[in-house]
């Protein structure tokens, strides 16, 4: 048993929308004491007096936190920065640029596994050359969540989504170089003239996954895959499923392939996870972006597949620990599958009413097993929240099964219970 005196502190930035998730994962973990400071308490106080203090504080007491670590490419910056000016473990945060910034990680990946990669453009270049043929892919150098990402078609409609969202992703990307600076970053110049532009890619096809893993001592290992289920458009995630297996020979492919890229990409004592989309029949793989954090939309997904409590291994990198394999509790009930839904609108919408305390509470008693994100509140509009062009999500839901079909049912008599009500159009 540990006493709460000998527990390492562990400060873990979140979104507020996921403090019951870090807080539900950290409260089996004798051998760590978590604290929470959430990405909107950061910018209320302003992130560059936010992180001097916090780093000021660690340089002076460097025990009040073992560990710092973030759970989102956002929240990631700020632990990264804390880290490298204080010395606590975690990714360099030039190897965080190598991955946040697009243009920059498409060119390092173009030199180390260029037969996976898909010929890419930034925006000026490519409307001088407008070297293919439409469709093309669209999407910020830097951004996440498919922000402002989008299917283009003419030389028109880039200049027009270049005009349009330029200052809007300019604003969304200043807390990036506001960290940056306290960490004297601002020296890498490529990052600074590309952060704010737009990347025009080739259009890839096939089954798209998202491949977690983590690096330790430089050993990188992979711990499951989630299979990409898209909606109509083709850009909008329907949900994800897990496990997505792939047949031994690609499987092995993959691995090298990841193995080699992370390595490049500098990163070490870090989570990632690379979105890949791969074509069986053919054995092939193409990246499409790596990204130097665990893949927090996934942990319950992966808890209830794998029994893995991914905040303790979270918790275990921050400190520079090896994570272990320790489940989440004795006896713990695992499901052969688990997918993770995102409900969504085609349209903007105003919310009148979200899951309410006595909604959560039924879905409780019915599906205990099932874990629930709401991303929005009531008497919003589903704009006011960051969103792709092709859909406002508003809801994220793990749900486990013993086959797939009992999943698809399930989600079928969950989706009145959560009471979700948007004014009409």
């Amino acid at each position: 048993m540990y006493k709460i005196d000998d527990a390492k502190r562990i400060l873990v930035i979140c979104s507020e929308s996921e403090v019951p998730m870090v807080e539900e994962g950290a409260a089996t973990l004798e051998e760590y004491h978590v604290e929470v400071e959430t990405a909107e308490k950061i910018f209320a106080i302003g992130i560059q007096k936010y992180l001097a203090e916090i780093i000021d504080l660690l340089q002076k007491n460097p025990s009040r936190y073992h560990g710092v670590v973030g759970t989102r490419d956002m929240t990631s910056v700020f632990a990264n920065v804390i880290c490298e000016k204080t010395g606590k473990p975690s990714a360099s945060v030039n190897s965080l640029i190598n991955c946040q910034n697009k243009f920059l990680s498409r060119c390092l990946q173009k030199t180390v596994v260029p037969e996976h990669v898909p010929g890419f453009w930034l925006d000026t270049q490519f409307l001088r050359q407008f070297p293919l043929a439409s469709p093309y892919f669209v999407k910020p150098v830097r951004g996440n969540v498919s922000y402002l990402s989008q299917k283009a078609y003419s030389y028109e409609e880039l200049r027009n989504i270049i005009v349009e969202n330029t200052a809007e992703m300019a604003q969304y990307n200043q807390y990036f170089l506001e960290s940056l600076s306290v960490a004297s970053h601002l020296d890498n110049v490529e990052n600074l003239e590309t952060c704010n532009r737009f990347i025009c890619e080739e259009i890839v096809t096939g089954q798209q996954l998202t491949v977690s893993g983590y690096v330790y001592g430089g050993s990188v290992r992979l711990y499951g895959s989630a299979g990409a289920v898209f909606m109509e458009d083709g850009i909008s995630f329907s949900h994800h499923e897990f496990p997505c297996e792939l047949p031994a020979s690609l499987e092995e492919k993959v691995e090298e392939v990841i193995t080699g890229l992370v390595k490049a990409l500098g990163l070490d004592n870090t989570f990632f996870n690379v979105e890949i989309r791969v074509e069986p029949g053919e054995e092939k793989m193409h990246i499409i972006e790596v990204n130097c954090r665990q893949a927090f939309q996934f942990v319950k997904t992966v808890e209830k597949v794998k029994g893995i409590n991914l905040i303790r291994w979270l918790c275990d990198l921050s400190v520079g620990k090896e994570p272990s394999d320790k489940a989440v509790e004795e006896g713990a009930i695992r499901y052969p599958y688990c997918y993770n839904f995102e409900l969504r609108e085609s349209g903007d919408r105003e919310i009148l009413r979200v899951p309410t305390k006595t909604d959560l509470e039924e879905l409780e008693r019915y599906y205990p097993e099932v874990t629930v994100k709401n991303l929005v509140e009531a008497n919003t509009r589903l704009s006011d929240y960051k969103q792709n062009p092709s859909s406002f999500r508003y809801c994220i839901l793990d749900v486990p099964g013993n086959s797939r079909k009992e999943i698809i049912e399930k989600m079928e008599k969950i989706r009145p219970i959560l009471g979700y009500e948007f004014k009409e159009q």
